[in-house]
């Protein structure tokens, strides 16, 4: 369902009617062409503030069409108790210093606000539409329900992960998965091998695809029938018990829009489920090593979207069949993320690929040399949040500052 956002116009007596009136005419025009927003009538003072229907409001925006309109607004959201809200300024009336006034008292009761301002209400369209998309992101995390495969009950970290993101784990059992595998035929597994590695390089043999093809399908199946909306998996356990890598299904997963999140690591499953409804990819990879100004981060797996060549390759810590190499697309910026393991803070940088591909035997089979533009490699190792960082095609900084905003997080930006 899509997230409803609801706009509250606010307006000073002092000021002509009929000037309000035109400018919140204006914003009315300038957004019709987004469907789920939704405008109230102006809100002149506190005691019409007060007779607000107290109808649940998802998301809230306040258009400050004057100036004088601080402490309504700060009514409403302490009526509403939002903990964050959006306010809308354009460059006359006042309107910026009110939306200002509301936002430094708002911060000191611990409410989290973004500022939307344009100079003239026509022009807010683009930031608006950005803000949109931050929001329906964030809301598809809210509404995550995971297949957690290969397991017969919720482990201690997909419970943590349900409390602090109010989402849906369900356990898979191993007998569920082995069952799902077993209806998969040898025809289709040669179609989606034609499908999605026809252009690939096989430094083993096409043979031993077909078993993690089966894991794939199963698993695509068992999202389905579970209504679910992303998947997760102890790859290890996985691994040593069917002798065969899920790789691939984590791989072809992510490439269709469906968040798989390797070795139930729910802090990144949040966010490749965040990159992907903002229409980018990410890739769960490793620091592995410091190579001059260069951070290697490296992973068994990738989405092939996001490569201009994969190979398929035997795993790299087991050797059982079978992982991905890829070298993933040069020549754009990435977004390098984490969030914490208390899921607190979100930290984030951007970064060029100097090299990419197998380049070493000795660690994860996809590898990307990967120069950070605001920190340089030892000064990552001091404030790197983790382990596993989820790497997404494109600047999202910006929108990652806002998702922060709305999710409760603070945001770091990894520099020094």
């Amino acid at each position: 369902m899509e997230p409803m956002l609801t706009l509250i116009p606010l307006a000073s007596k002092s000021h002509p009617e009929h000037v309000y009136r035109n400018v919140l005419n204006e914003y009315m025009e300038a957004l019709s062409i987004f469907s789920n927003i939704k405008f109230l009538n102006i809100i002149t003072s506190i005691d019409e503030a007060k007779k607000l229907k107290k109808e649940p409001v998802e998301y809230l925006a306040l258009i400050f069409l004057t100036g004088g309109t601080s402490s309504t607004a700060r009514y409403i959201v302490r009526s509403l108790k939002k903990k964050f809200v959006i306010l809308i300024a354009y460059g006359a009336n006042n309107s910026l210093p009110s939306a200002l006034s509301c936002k430094g008292r708002l911060e000191l009761i611990g409410v989290t606000v973004h500022v939307l301002f344009s100079m003239k209400p026509k022009d807010i369209v683009q930031s608006f539409k950005g803000l949109l998309d931050v929001i329906h992101a964030v809301h598809s995390i809210r509404e995550l329900k995971v297949a957690l495969i290969y397991s017969t009950e919720k482990t201690v970290e997909a419970e943590e992960f349900e409390r602090k993101a109010g989402t849906k784990v369900i356990p898979v059992s191993p007998s569920k998965v082995c069952e799902e595998m077993k209806k998969t035929h040898n025809t289709e597994i040669k179609e989606i091998l034609k499908r999605n590695f026809s252009k690939a390089e096989f430094l083993v043999n096409k043979e031993m695809l077909y078993k993690p093809i089966r894991l794939y399908v199963a698993i695509r199946n068992i999202v389905r029938e579970l209504n679910a909306n992303a998947a997760t998996i102890n790859c290890f356990n996985f691994i040593l018990k069917e002798k065969i890598t899920p790789c691939i299904a984590v791989a072809l997963l992510n490439n269709e829009g469906i968040p798989f999140a390797c070795e139930e690591d729910y802090h990144s499953l949040m966010l490749l489920t965040l990159t992907n409804k903002l229409n980018s990819t990410g890739w769960i990879a490793n620091p592995s090593a410091i190579s001059n100004n260069y951070i290697v981060f490296a992973h068994c797996t990738i989405a092939p979207k996001l490569t201009e060549k994969i190979s398929i390759i035997e795993h790299f810590e087991t050797k059982y069949p079978v992982s991905i190499s890829g070298r993933l697309k040069r020549n754009i910026k990435y977004t390098v993320m984490r969030l914490t393991y208390d899921y607190k803070s979100l930290a984030a940088t951007t970064a060029k690929i100097a090299k990419t591909g197998l380049i070493c035997m000795n660690m994860c089979r996809t590898q990307a040399y990967l120069k950070l533009e605001k920190t340089k490699p030892k000064e990552f190792l001091e404030i790197a949040k983790g382990n596993h960082h989820v790497i997404a095609s494109g600047n999202l900084i910006n929108k990652l500052r806002i998702a922060a905003k709305i999710l409760g997080l603070k945001f770091e930006e990894y520099k020094v």
